[in-house]
């Protein structure tokens, strides 16, 4: 066999082993879009649902641990392989042993972080306030590479197929590859993107500032489809059944549709919405600048049942089984009751919780002036 025909024979077969994969990851992502399981990263999954697989088991909270360093942890903390990954004010990512709280490493930066890492493949991303985009050594902490962009960066990453997408408040959603760190498309919307993006049926979605949410292609970055709604979106993002759910700052909720971008039913709210919604089958809940948390019908978007608090509900809540948790500025980490909205129970931390829980083997990790560890009394 001469050299042409043996150097045929070798790109066929990578060629037929490329499509086995793309096949095999095309197959697992449609399966994942059916039944997300629990990612490390912000909301759980790619379709940022908010919806844990997890019970919640704490019936009674009493502090199993506490981390503090100096700032405020606005970051929302995830688990990978008992390993807890979360950023914070005082410029820095930290991991910790889940179980102890112990402090594993922690990274510095120059500035700010409030994105939710994401941990994948061996390797931990987020961005920062410093400008730059970072992909860690999820075991040492050390640096693999940074990605330079034109602002801060509060979006938490998403990564399908070996891409990571994240957005800039210099108006781009970038997408680059999550081994090398090169740049494979950006795209710019014009205006800050404050929200993650979702990915879905080989798009990604993202809302910004101007008040216009966009569906891209997820290879390609051209766009598929952008709907303007009547305020600013700073909220992230959830999908459920084929529908893309999100509020904006004037207090107005929607229900696209994922496809076309089609808006179809909105629900106005007393108060600005920054929370992101947990959406399952049976309900939609969110929190507002009203101190309200509202859960709405998914399907039509009737009221199920609305509560008050006294302060505003920044917090993105998360469905756990039979509980709804979240935080508020008013200082108190609540469970409710999805059904009905009945608070189950308080935790009091006398601090403004902004971040996402994370529920895992019996606890629940949130963040305040510090990173708090719930457990049964």
């Amino acid at each position: 066999m001469n050299r042409k025909v043996q150097r045929k024979d070798y790109e066929l077969d990578v060629f037929h082993a490329n499509a086995l994969v793309n096949l095999t990851d095309r197959l697992l992502i449609k399966a994942s879009e059916r039944e997300p399981g629990l990612m490390p990263m912000f909301r759980c999954n790619n379709l940022r649902n908010g919806c844990s697989v997890h019970e919640n088991q704490v019936e009674k909270p009493r502090v199993a641990y506490t981390f503090f360093d100096l700032y405020t942890v606005h970051s929302s903390p995830v688990i990978h392989k008992n390993r807890l990954y979360f950023g914070a004010d005082s410029k820095a990512l930290f991991c910790l042993d889940s179980v102890s709280g112990h402090e594993l490493w922690r990274f510095k930066v120059a500035a700010e972080i409030r994105s939710t890492p994401l941990v994948s493949r061996h390797y931990v991303y987020f961005g920062s306030f410093d400008h730059h985009f970072y992909c860690l050594h999820a075991e040492k902490g050390s640096l693999k590479w940074k990605f330079r962009t034109d602002d801060w960066i509060f979006s938490s990453p998403a990564e399908q197929s070996g891409i990571v997408y994240f957005g800039g408040m210099d108006g781009k959603l970038y997408a680059v590859d999550g081994f090398s760190g090169k740049l494979v498309f950006q795209v710019s919307t014009n205006h800050w993107i404050i929200g993650s993006p979702v990915i879905y049926n080989g798009r990604v979605m993202v809302g910004n500032r101007e008040g216009i949410f966009y569906a891209f292609d997820a290879q390609s970055g051209s766009l598929v489809w952008k709907v303007l709604l009547k305020g600013s979106v700073h909220a992230t993002a959830a999908v459920q059944n084929h529908r893309i759910y999100v509020g904006d700052t004037q207090g107005n909720f929607y229900c696209l549709d994922a496809e076309r971008g089609q808006i179809l039913w909105s629900y106005a709210s007393e108060g600005a919405i920054f929370s992101s919604a947990a959406v399952s089958p049976l309900y939609c809940i969110f929190g507002n600048k009203k101190g309200e948390v509202t859960c709405l019908d998914p399907e039509n978007g009737s009221m199920r049942w609305i509560i008050k608090l006294k302060r505003a509900v920044h917090a993105s809540p998360v469905i756990a089984g039979k509980s709804v948790l979240f935080g508020s500025d008013d200082g108190n980490y609540y469970n409710l009751k999805p059904a009905t909205g009945e608070i189950i129970w308080t935790f009091p931390t006398h601090d403004v919780i902004r971040s996402s829980a994370w529920v895992e083997n019996g606890k629940i990790w949130f963040g305040g002036l510090k990173l708090y560890c719930l457990e049964n009394a």
